[in-house]
């Protein structure tokens, strides 16, 4: 079976497997315009809600506004490889964020020692209310990341009640759940597709917000006062 990648604006054919390339939302919702009848549709759920529009169906319901709580410890865990630009420092700062960054050099990393440092620096800070926690990683692999990120949410677990958790990233939310063993939530608000803020089963005072790396931040989830 012949296979093919197709950039944006390219000519579609309908021969074979073709996997269509997407930056944004437009691109999506382009390559759903393609889509005929004999063909067999795959992709995510932004694109199969394009195809559920092509075809003339519509949602009920809407996305809901929701300001982050300003009186609630919050713990911001950005957990994604892709780059933060300036303006995503800027907004979180804005917000009354205070960032963490905890530098990771390439080679051997005494993880004891590194979470618990990690863990020192985001309680300090969360006596203001508001952290992020990022890395500055050089050579490392990111599950060895994304595994040392779950280790450190828990430390700080059992020394603070953390009350807003925010997570960046598919696979840090997937092992931090699993490491915390959280295996039941309510969605109380979808923010944006694909952003939905939980309540976690036995932890009453906790709502655990997750996004997709690639996703924006909802404007003004974030926003202070």
């Amino acid at each position: 079976v012949a296979m093919s990648v197709k950039k944006t604006g390219q000519p579609f054919h309908q021969n074979g497997i073709v996997v269509c390339e997407a930056e944004n939302s437009n691109n999506v919702q382009n390559w759903a315009g393609e889509w005929q009848e004999n063909m067999l549709a795959a992709g995510g759920a932004e694109f199969f809600e394009s195809l559920l529009r092509k075809n003339g169906f519509f949602e009920n319901s809407k996305i809901q506004e929701k300001n982050l709580p300003q009186n609630k410890t919050t713990l911001c865990v950005w957990g994604s490889s892709l780059k933060k630009d300036e303006r995503v420092y800027s907004s979180f700062k804005k917000a009354g964020f205070e960032i963490v960054e905890i530098p990771i050099e390439s080679g051997e990393v005494d993880t004891e020692t590194l979470i618990s440092k990690a863990t020192k620096m985001c309680l300090e800070k969360l006596k203001a209310g508001r952290v992020v926690l990022t890395f500055e990683s050089k050579g490392q692999h990111l599950d060895f990341l994304t595994d040392l990120t779950a280790k450190i949410v828990k430390s700080i677990f059992k020394e603070r009640n953390v009350e807003e958790l925010l997570i960046e990233g598919g696979s840090t939310a997937s092992a931090i759940v699993r490491k915390m063993a959280w295996k039941t939530f309510e969605p109380t608000n979808e923010l944006l597709p694909g952003v939905v803020r939980l309540k976690v089963a036995n932890f009453p005072d906790l709502h655990l917000t997750v996004k997709p790396g690639s996703y924006p931040w909802p404007a003004n989830f974030v926003k202070s006062g």
